[in-house]
């Protein structure tokens, strides 16, 4: 069995030095907001009547965090387009915003040209390439990424630049002070999580553990839905490890159904469960009653109270939770948290197709 206290499981597998960018995620919060802030939009932005993030992967999770995050202050509705396409009802009074960690990824790049011909409103956050590119060609407001990383790593320097441009804009309400403190907030909260505290005092590690060799569901609402999401995406590429997600109050109007089948997988799997009492207080007892038939169907689940004073201290409380929980997970499984072979196979069979 693996010792998850033995620093040396970590020097073994961690290649990529994905710890120590785990690590330094409330730092990068701080200076991505401070960075994000140099960056000046143009006045008349504000009058768009809706906003488009554009993005895929550990690019557009940035998109759903700042989305869920507005949801009851948005003065206009935002959508999150993963893909080739853009909605139809884009158009000259659409904000829409194109986020590439590289500046290359393919869809993006299709989405953004294809929005640039239905609206002058535009924003483009990479670290180069030729979404970056473009944006400089035609002077179109660009927060530049200046740091180099896996880009599920870089989240702070993606989300930042989104907060920062929908604040500025008066598109959502969440105030340079809340984001501060929201970052200060995580940086105290973190070393609880680090390495070098031990597995019996660790919440990081002990969840970690309790999902070794589980399909893993993660249950979540409102503001931290997304970050459900991310905690799905960060087991799949750091961990290597199958895992899905709910949001509530919606899979209680489904998958509460599919407790019973197939028989006998309450060993395989694990529910967690993001309780905040932020939450509408019907979504809170009907998590509970969630729980209730998880344990009756005797399925594994834990519930990870998300502490925090506003919704955005919890969203990045959250997160950083979820990421190192995935990277002990992945020491736990044998595996590198940094490549990410599945993803090149597929980027190269696209890039080599004729069509």
């Amino acid at each position: 069995m693996t010792n998850l206290d033995d620093e040396r499981s970590f020097a073994l597998h961690d290649s990529g030095n994905m710890g120590a960018q785990i690590a330094g995620f409330p730092a990068a919060c701080a200076a991505a907001w401070a960075e994000a802030q140099k960056v000046s939009l143009p006045f008349a932005y504000r009058g768009v009547q809706s906003v488009v993030i554009l993005g895929m992967g550990g690019s557009a999770i940035s998109g759903d965090l700042a989305r869920a995050l507005g949801a009851k202050t948005a003065s206009v509705p935002m959508e999150v387009i993963r893909g080739y396409h853009i909605p139809g009802y884009v158009d000259s009074n659409t904000l829409v915003i194109a986020v590439s960690y590289s500046g290359d990824t393919e869809e993006t790049l299709a989405a953004y040209d294809a929005a640039s011909e239905r609206t002058g409103s535009l924003i483009v956050v990479a670290s180069g390439g030729k979404l970056q590119a473009r944006a400089l060609a035609a002077g179109i407001p660009h927060y530049a990424i200046r740091t180099a990383s896996q880009p599920r790593a870089a989240l702070p320097h993606l989300y930042m630049p989104i907060l920062h441009a929908l604040t500025t804009l008066y598109l959502t309400r969440c105030s340079a002070r809340e984001i501060e403190d929201a970052a200060s907030f995580i940086a105290d909260q973190a070393p609880a999580f680090a390495i070098d505290i031990p597995e019996k005092e660790n919440p990081a590690k002990n969840l970690a553990r309790a999902l070794y060799g589980k399909i893993v569901s993660i249950y979540a609402s409102e503001f931290l839905g997304e970050v459900a999401r991310r905690w799905k995406t960060q087991i799949n590429e750091n961990s290597k490890q199958w895992a899905e997600f709910e949001t509530l109050p919606e899979a209680n109007h489904n998958a509460v159904v599919g407790y019973a089948h197939p028989l006998g997988n309450t060993d395989s799997i694990c529910v967690i469960q993001l309780h905040s009492p932020l939450y509408h207080e019907r979504t809170r007892i009907g998590m509970e009653a969630a729980r209730e038939l998880l344990d009756a169907a005797s399925i594994a689940n834990r519930l990870v109270a998300v502490p925090g004073p506003t919704p955005l201290a919890q969203q990045l409380f959250a997160i950083l939770l979820g990421d190192y929980v995935s990277y002990y997970l992945a020491v736990l499984n044998g595996v590198d948290p940094t490549p990410v072979a599945n993803i090149n196979h597929i980027k190269s069979r696209l890039a080599n197709a004729t069509v």
